[in-house]
Parts: structure tokens; C-alpha cells; sequence
């Protein structure tokens, strides 16, 4: 696919949310900064106040009438930071610069009470933070109120690596589980209870778990991981080693245990019969109801759970008989060739049947992580407290919470389903990264579908540009799209449906067609189809350009004040070639009805040099100069 690379534009950090954007954006796109302004919260500090000669504040992002936290820059290490103030909104009358006005001593004093406890467990939290609890990294008094400051959590919850059938190894769910365990020893050797251990507040990254700090407030609600006497007078540690058996449970089964209460009418924990003895064991133990029966520290839990045959020596009988020269080396041959034959054979396994079941299962598990949007007035309140240390941007479809939580990459939705196209579509800084990379950040031949870096997603650009790869072996990713070469694919599926974080939008195929990427596969020449905007009369030449070189006529128009949506593919009538398929957004008040009889196919498109080579042919186009230069 052809792709522009970023090559030396200029960055620069946004004030409001620290961000790495082109100097040039008039906007931030990440948190849109620079647009018109939005009320601001109350009583929040301007960009770029300094506190601790250490921190640098920005946007306020949030405030639930207690606390406001804005985007931060730590200066000693120029990384990108939460910022979270104590600033009492009931308790308060307003401010000066960084000094908190109380209405009164009465309230001056209840905010100095809870202060004071909240900043003894937040330094608590910081002292136990050195292999695990990592989101709370800083906490100090300052003026008449205090601070504390977190990194934002990267990796993938947890929560969306298991459960609903979705399982670990018995052995890789021990593993990743270790710093969790040493966390929670850690926090209780300080007298603290974490009290809120659940899948979606453990992040996953490289293999390795990590818990995040909680609001060390007790959960009103039981839960599947909330031990029976979690929240009476007899609430000690081993609530949250049950809590992290709970945990270790659906990791390795699937499925989250029924809840205390339920187990407490009769319901029996299952899914123990495929385990190792000595995991499920460990398990049964961590999970009693009665707590003086549980394991005494998280790290024993782990312990016990982790479960390793020891291998068996063989001994040798005899002495081994010396081999001749030539037998060695035959046998050397023929081991070699037998290496070299299954190492073949597993590449050709995996690159033709296991990638593509892989990739096949991983777009029906995305597919299922899109929500349907809700009626229900609460629900980006459920979202928030599902992902409490996810900033989700202003504006956006809480459709997308889940995917965006898991990877804040994505950026909207492909959708041809006649031709069984329905993937999620990334933007990067550049237009390399999903290439080779999945949506999990894992190495993938198939890569994902992906927006060209320069795409503004919010308004949509004149031409906004989805890349996606065309493997020769199979039709995943955009393969499909090659049905377009003829008005049959045409008609079988006239629109394509994009969504972005922000909108939904429908067009119309207008052409498809083949180009070429390197000059030398046309005369020196690469038509540019990868620009993102350009002028009215520039762009009525483009389309012109477009006529010469597409396969057939839609009947579909398209005028200066149009936007389109371009699809770009490899494909393989010579070396780099491109198949290109060109879509325009479907006007204000126009009706999505397509009329694909009208369909004519143009007896001489207009290919590059190349194919015209390949095919034995004469170039009839070879002095036809371009009417588009973007």
C-alpha cells in the first residue's frame, strides 16, 4: 500500500495535554486544544501552573466535587502524568492563585481532617509502590491543600483478556499474577487493604500483571472478587488474597466464581476438573469462605498455585558405541534436512492456517467489543467507573470505551459487509506502525486497517484515506476489495460504511483502479491519490485523472464541494502495485439508494507503464500528462 512517511515534520508537546502533534496543527487531536474554548471546571488552575518546582499542571479534566484532576508534565523526566487536587467545591468560597478560600474554620477544618488521612495513604501507597501499585507516584502538601500525581496505566486490563470463555494457562496466570501478589504484600506490610481487586483494575503488559492503586474506599457492592466479609468488622488482608484468587479463577477457567453470597445458599465452585491438583487446591483454599482457612499473604496464594512436573533422568546402560566418520556425518546431513523440513513445514502452517485463524478470530472478538450505543443516561458513568484511569476524548461514541481502553489508537470502523469487511481502523504518528502490528501491539503479517496520519478525523479532510493489506494466499483484510475490478462487486456492494470516534458517515463507490507506488513502474511518475486536502479546481482534476484510470462508471457523481474516502491495497498485475477503490460521502439530504444498472464499463482505463510490460502491450497513455498535481 502506498503510504507517506512523516519524514522530519516538526512536533511540539501540547500545553493542555502534553501530546506530541505537528507544530503546524491549528488544534491539538488529541484533546482538542486550541478550538473554542469550553467552560472550564470551577476552582481549577490555569495551564501551566507550576507546583513543586517538579510538575507542570495542564488541562483540568475532571473533577467529581472532592478532587479535580488535570493532564501533567513531570519535568524530571518530561513524561506525561496525571494531577489530582484536593479541592472541596462545598467546603470552599473560591480561591487565590493556589490558595484554597474556606468559607469558614468549621469547614477549614473538616478538609484539613480528611486531607490529612487521605495524604497519610496516599504516601502509604507511594512507599509500597516499588513493584506493582504504580499509578500513585507522588504526594505532598502544598498551601492549603495537597496533591498527588499518577502515570497514566499502559497495557491492556485485564479484563479484556479473560472471561466469557476466554482463559490463561495455569502456569501463565501465575506468572503474570507475581507482582500483583507482591504488591498486595507490600501494601499489607504498610496496614493497608486494597479492598477493590477486579480484573479491570489489573493492566497487562508484557506478560506481566499490574495493580492499580484503588480510591481505598471499601466497594459498596459485592462482586464475584469480594470476599464474604469484606465490608464488616472482620475485614483483614486475607480479603484481598481472596480477591486475588477470585481473580486467578477466571483467569484459568474462563468464567468469574459465583459470588460470596450465592456460595454461602449452596452454589459449589466448578471448572476445577481440568486443572493441575495442585492450582486447584490452592485455589479452593484462597476461596473459603472462612478467612482464618485462607492463605495468610498474597505471595502464598501464587505459591501454591504454581504447579511444575519435575522432569525424570533418564539413565544411560552401557557405554555408547563410537560411530565412523561418514556416519557422523550422514547422520548429520539427515538431521539437518530433517530440521530444515519441519521448520518449513511449521512456517507454512502457521503463515496459511494458523495466522489466518488467528486474524479471523481476532476481528469477531473486536467486532464484539464495538457496543451499541445506550439510551440509558448513566451510561458513561458506568463506563468511567468500569475504566476509572482511562480520559476518554470530549465528543467521543461510548461505543468505542472498550477497544479505546484496551488501545487509545483506535480511531473508527471500516464497513463493506457484502464483502465481509468489518475491522477496526487505527491512526498512528505515522503511517508504518500497522503495517506489521495487530491491534494488541503483537507482530502480524496482516496488520490492521489504519488512517493516514495526516486525517482529521473530527471534520473529515477532502480525502480521507484507509490503508490495508492484500495477502496473494488469502482474501482477509482489504482483499475482498479486488471484487471491485468488476461492476459485479460494484453492485453487490455500492456503500461503504466509516465510522470515526466521533461520527458515522456513508459513501458511494465512485471508481477503482490500479496505480503504481514506485516512479520507475511509470515513467519517472507516481499518481498521488494520498493527499489529504486540496482545492476546488485541483480536485475536479483529480477526478478527471480518476475517469481515465477507473475499470468502469458507477453512474455516481461527484462535485468540487464533495468528500471522498479512499481504500488502498496492494495488489499483484506487476511488482508494488496498487488497487485503489474511491468512495464519495453521501450528501446532506441525499438518499443512500444506489442505481448500480447504470454501471458501464470503460473499455481502456489507464494503467502505468508496468502493467502495460507486463502484459506484452504498448502504453496508449504514455505521453497523457497528469491534469492533478496535489
Amino acid at each position: 500500500m502506498q503510504i507517506q512517511k512523516k519524514g522530519d515534520r516538526k512536533m511540539k508537546l501540547c500545553l493542555a495535554c502534553f501530546k506530541k502533534c505537528a507544530d503546524e496543527s491549528v488544534s491539538c487531536p488529541y484533546c482538542g486544544h486550541g478550538r473554542e474554548k469550553a467552560p472550564g471546571i470551577k476552582n481549577s488552575l490555569p495551564l501551566g501552573t507550576q507546583i513543586f518546582k517538579r510538575f507542570k499542571l495542564g488541562k483540568a479534566i475532571d473533577s467529581d466535587g472532592k478532587f479535580i484532576t488535570y493532564y501533567g508534565l513531570d519535568q524530571s523526566t518530561n513524561r506525561r502524568v496525571k494531577i489530582t487536587e484536593y479541592v472541596p467545591q462545598n467546603l470552599i468560597s473560591g480561591r487565590c492563585g493556589q490558595e484554597l478560600l474556606y468559607k469558614n474554620e468549621t469547614s477549614k477544618a473538616r478538609a484539613d481532617r480528611f486531607a490529612a488521612e487521605f495524604s497519610y495513604n496516599c504516601k502509604r501507597i507511594c512507599k509500597a509502590n516499588e513493584n506493582g501499585i504504580f499509578d500513585i507516584i507522588f504526594c505532598e502538601s502544598l498551601n492549603s491543600t495537597f496533591y498527588y500525581v499518577s502515570l497514566f496505566p499502559v497495557g491492556t486490563p485485564l479484563s479484556s483478556i479473560i472471561g466469557n470463555g476466554k482463559k490463561l494457562g495455569c502456569a501463565e496466570a501465575a506468572e503474570m499474577l507475581t507482582p500483583v501478589a507482591s504488591s498486595l504484600d507490600k501494601l499489607h506490610a504498610e496496614g493497608m487493604l486494597h479492598g477493590g481487586i477486579k480484573p479491570y483494575n489489573i493492566i497487562c503488559r508484557n506478560g506481566k500483571a499490574v495493580l492499580l492503586a484503588n480510591t481505598m474506599q471499601l466497594s459498596a457492592n459485592a462482586s464475584s472478587y469480594d470476599a464474604p466479609e469484606l465490608n464488616s468488622e472482620t475485614v483483614s488482608e486475607r480479603c484481598d488474597v481472596y480477591s486475588l484468587a477470585a481473580v486467578f479463577y477466571e483467569a484459568v477457567t474462563g468464567y468469574a466464581p459465583p459470588t460470596a453470597q450465592f456460595r454461602k445458599s449452596g452454589v459449589n465452585l466448578s471448572s476445577f476438573n481440568k486443572l493441575p491438583a495442585k492450582t486447584a487446591d490452592a485455589l479452593t483454599k484462597a476461596l473459603d469462605l472462612s478467612p482464618e482457612n485462607r492463605f495468610a499473604s498474597a505471595g502464598k496464594l501464587i505459591a501454591a498455585a504454581k504447579s511444575k512436573a519435575k522432569p525424570t533422568a533418564k539413565k544411560e546402560k552401557g557405554e555408547k558405541k563410537k560411530l565412523p566418520a561418514s556416519e557422523i556425518l550422514r547422520r548429520t546431513v539427515l538431521a539437518i534436512s530433517c530440521v530444515c523440513l519441519v521448520a518449513s513445514l511449521a512456517y507454512l502452517l502457521f503463515y496459511y492456517i494458523i495466522e489466518p485463524y488467528l486474524s479471523d478470530r481476532q476481528d469477531k472478538e473486536l467486532s464484539g467489543m464495538l457496543t451499541e450505543e445506550s439510551a440509558d443516561v448513566n451510561y458513561w458513568e458506568n463506563i468511567k467507573e468500569k475504566y476509572p484511569d482511562i480520559v476518554f476524548p470530549d465528543g467521543m461514541n461510548p461505543s468505542f470505551a472498550d477497544l479505546y481502553a484496551i488501545n487509545d489508537e483506535i480511531a473508527g470502523w471500516v464497513r463493506i459487509p457484502e464483502l465481509k469487511i468489518d475491522f477496526p481502523v487505527m491512526q498512528a504518528d505515522d503511517n508504518d506502525k500497522y503495517l506489521k502490528t495487530d491491534f494488541y501491539g503483537k507482530r502480524t503479517n496482516y496488520g490492521e486497517t489504519f488512517f493516514d496520519y495526516r486525517n482529521n478525523l473530527d471534520t473529515l479532510d477532502r480525502n480521507t484515506i484507509i490503508y490495508g493489506h492484500n495477502m496473494r494466499h488469502d482474501d482477509k483484510v482489504f482483499g475482498t476489495l479486488e471484487q471491485y475490478r468488476k461492476p459485479e462487486g460494484f453492485e453487490k456492494a455500492p456503500l461503504i460504511e466509516m465510522h470515526t470516534l466521533s461520527g458515522v458517515y456513508k459513501f458511494k463507490v465512485y471508481a477503482a483502479f490500479v496505480t503504481n507506488a514506485l516512479p520507475g513502474d511509470d515513467n519517472g511518475h507516481v499518481f498521488n491519490y494520498i493527499f489529504t486536502q486540496t482545492d476546488n479546481y485541483s480536485f475536479l482534476n483529480y477526478v478527471s485523472e480518476i475517469d481515465k484510470r477507473k475499470f468502469y462508471s458507477t453512474g455516481v457523481d461527484i462535485n468540487s464541494e464533495d468528500k471522498i474516502l479512499t481504500l488502498s491495497t496492494c495488489c499483484y498485475d506487476f511488482e508494488d502495485a496498487r488497487l485503489v477503490v474511491v468512495a464519495r460521502l453521501i450528501r446532506d439530504g441525499e438518499s443512500a439508494s444506489v442505481d448500480t444498472s447504470l454501471a458501464v464499463i470503460n473499455d481502456s482505463p489507464k494503467f502505468p507503464q508496468a502493467y502495460y510490460d507486463a502484459k506484452g502491450k504498448t502504453n496508449p497513455y504514455r505521453k497523457d500528462p497528469d491534469l492533478f498535481e496535489s
